[in-house]
Formats: C-alpha cells, structure tokens, sequence
C-alpha cells in the first residue's frame, strides 16, 4: 500500500505541475490572461489531493507497524522491524505533523520535500493571486461575479489550511485507527 500511494502521489503532484506550467505560460497571452484565474484553486486542489493520498500513506504504514507487531509477538522474537525504520528514516508517525512535515523529525528528507512543495505551491498562489488581482477590475466590468473571486478564493485557502492544520496536528481519525489496531495485537 505505502509503495502505491507514493507512486500516485508523484504521478499525480507531477501532472498537476505540468497542468499548472501550461496555465501560467497560457495566462502570458493577452487573450489568455484570465487563465491564471485558475492556477491558485488548481494548486490547492493538487495540495488538497496530495494530502488526501499522504493520509492513506500513514494509513498504510500504521496497518503495516500492527502487522508487524502481532507476527513478532506471534513468533516470539523481534524479526520484523520496517516500522522502526521507518519510523526513524522517514518520520516518527506518533509524533505530530503537519501533513508531511514532521514535529518529530523536522531535518528528515519526508519534511524538507513536504516544505519544498509547500514553499513553491504557495509562492505559486500568492504571484497568480496578485496577477489576478491586477486584471481582475478589467475582467469583471464584462463578468460581475468576478468581484467574488479573491475574497471566496481567499476564504477557501484559508479553510482548507485550517482543516490541514486540524486534521494533522490533532490525529483523530489515526488515534481511532491505531486504538482499533491495538486490539487487534493483543488479540
């Protein structure tokens, strides 16, 4: 399962990019200018759908440390350890995080690449946004529903970075997950 969602992850973060790049050089074009209106819920999508595939990466990498645990407590010995590797290659999946970027282990190459996409993701937004914040008066004299669009778009980054925040940080639906797991190993 780990091996899958990473594969996906990275074909998909890849094709969004690709997406976004031919936006960008679209938006270059003066009868194409309005096409950068679409890069900064693009990218947030891609982000949105990105973490939506790291969640099942932690996921499958919690399913995979019980397994672990019930085969080593049924052999009696201490043979399968890819977990605690894991845990102290990629990130320590007990310890807070938001979204990649690990509280736990902050220097690990999992923290740097989720900053490395995070950085340019929001670079990428905040250049489209003033972009579009320079043509927008002009589109919306001819589409008044315009006027809507940096104050929803706006609104909705910060919704969706605020549910990010939430749901990593907090863990909830992993705490309910590894309680459920825990069970399974005693059993």
């Amino acid at each position: 399962m780990n091996f899958r969602y990473h594969a996906l992850f990275f074909r998909q973060i890849n094709f969004w990019i690709a997406v976004t790049v031919v936006l960008l050089v679209a938006s270059l074009l003066e009868t194409l200018r309005a096409a950068i209106l679409l890069v900064p819920p693009l990218v947030l999508y891609a982000a949105m759908q990105g973490a939506f595939h790291f969640h099942y990466i932690v996921f499958a990498r919690r399913f995979a440390r019980a397994l672990e645990r019930k085969l080593n407590q049924l052999n009696g010995d201490h043979a399968l350890i890819a977990h605690e590797l894991e845990d102290a290659y990629l990130f320590p999946l007990d310890a807070p995080r938001f979204v990649g970027f690990s509280l736990g282990n902050p220097a690990a190459f999992f923290s740097t690449i989720t900053l490395h996409y995070g950085i340019a993701g929001t670079l990428v937004i905040v250049l489209a946004l003033y972009r579009a914040w320079q043509i927008l008066p002009a589109l919306a004299a001819s589409f008044p529903p315009l006027e809507f669009y940096l104050p929803a778009l706006c609104g909705w980054l910060a919704a969706n970075t605020a549910y990010l925040v939430w749901y990593f940080i907090f863990q909830r639906d992993e705490h309910a997950i590894e309680q459920r797991l825990a069970q399974l190993v005693k059993e």
